[in-house]
């Protein structure tokens, strides 16, 4: 994939939380890090009290849009540059 395309950018990406996604989600920020204005990384295993493993999961609990806002605040890990 030509990455000009993401120069300049804000990334977010939607790691499933099992030990693959992670892994894929870390490739993918460290390959974008150097095209983007910031690459994030959602990790649904630091949400305590809810059982989600996948964007999938938190869209069935139909969540208020304060707490999604929440979720992308306080669970990622951000790299910005």
């Amino acid at each position: 994939m030509d990455l000009e395309v993401l120069a300049g950018k804000r990334i977010w990406i939607i790691a499933h939380a099992d030990p693959p996604g992670i892994k894929a989600a870390s490739g993918w920020r460290a390959q974008l890090a150097a095209s983007t204005k910031s690459v994030q990384v959602v990790d649904f295993r630091r949400i305590e009290g809810m059982k989600i493993k996948d964007l999938n999961d938190l869209i069935k609990l139909k969540p208020e849009r304060e707490t999604i806002r929440q979720i992308f605040r306080n669970q990622s890990c951000k790299l910005s540059h």
